[in-house]
């Protein structure tokens, strides 16, 4: 390696990236062949941009979580280190990119959540039916036969609580 990339590495794992990427490299392991290359690619790209705003002043967390989400969006869609393009972070009018505010999505998740746990009462099967929708499936009989060999009994007749169930949620919700 050359001593400009150890550099960029030794300043990404100086400044508190470790825990981010190592957390993320366990979550998609099993989806890529090689997690280490993803590690070094996360290292990489966040010492190349820790470079090129250390003098700002301002937290770099957001800028690191912001990278750790585009080398898993190029790993996951096959880009890996194929393609090395350099990030520009300084945009033709000379403005600077400023990283995402994620707090603001904290909030709906949160938000989001809190309508599940009061809609699902404690209820598991309520809460795996909330939690299936939640992630876009609506397909009743999927839902009902997954119900079916999750908690027992007949599909037909958890496809008949899930119609019952979506009127309730949504006349909870727009009330």
């Amino acid at each position: 390696m050359k001593e400009k990339q150890l550099n960029r590495i030794k300043i990404a794992l100086e400044s508190g990236a470790v825990p981010y990427v190592i957390r993320e490299s366990e979550r998609i392991a099993h989806l890529i062949p090689d997690f280490t290359s993803f590690e070094q690619e996360c290292y990489w790209r966040i010492g190349k941009a820790l470079l090129a705003f250390r003098d700002n002043g301002r937290e770099k967390k957001a800028l690191i979580q912001k990278i750790i989400r585009s080398v898993r969006a190029d790993f996951l869609t096959g880009k890996k280190r194929r393609i090395r393009y350099d990030t520009s972070f300084e945009g033709e009018d000379g403005t600077v990119w400023e990283p995402e505010d994620i707090s603001a999505n904290v909030v709906g998740e949160v938000l989001l959540k809190e309508k599940i746990a009061l809609l699902a009462q404690d209820d598991p099967r309520k809460k795996t039916i909330l939690a299936i929708w939640n992630r876009g499936c609506t397909n009743d009989s999927e839902i009902s036969s997954l119900l079916a060999k999750r908690f027992g009994g007949n599909p037909e007749s958890h496809r008949k609580f899930i119609r019952r169930f979506r009127v309730h949620c949504q006349n909870q919700l727009t009330a």
